[in-house]
């Protein structure tokens, strides 16, 4: 998974479709390194998780933003959907 990756929800219900906007690596010992993705929900909320928590709350990703103002662009557009929805 890389920057820009558009996250799907299996579950609705606890969280909504995302995008990976950032990852950032640790070492875990001599010789490996972990990885936490940070994601950006449609409703704008920011989360850190592992690679597993990923793949247990949305679909495997098929689809990418490559530009940081494209991942803008999809956000505000998500953003303006909810907002209309509440109207």
């Amino acid at each position: 998974m890389k920057v820009g990756t558009v996250l799907a929800t299996r579950d609705g219900r606890r969280i909504g479709n995302a995008v990976i906007i950032g990852i950032r690596k640790f070492p875990i010992n001599d010789k490996e390194t972990g990885r936490i993705y940070r994601l950006k929900t449609d409703f704008g909320n920011v989360l850190d998780l592992y690679a597993y928590e990923i793949y247990e709350n949305f679909y495997f990703p098929t689809h990418f933003l490559y530009q940081k103002q494209t991942v803008k662009r999809w956000m505000k557009a998500r953003f303006d959907l909810f907002w209309k929805g509440i109207e």
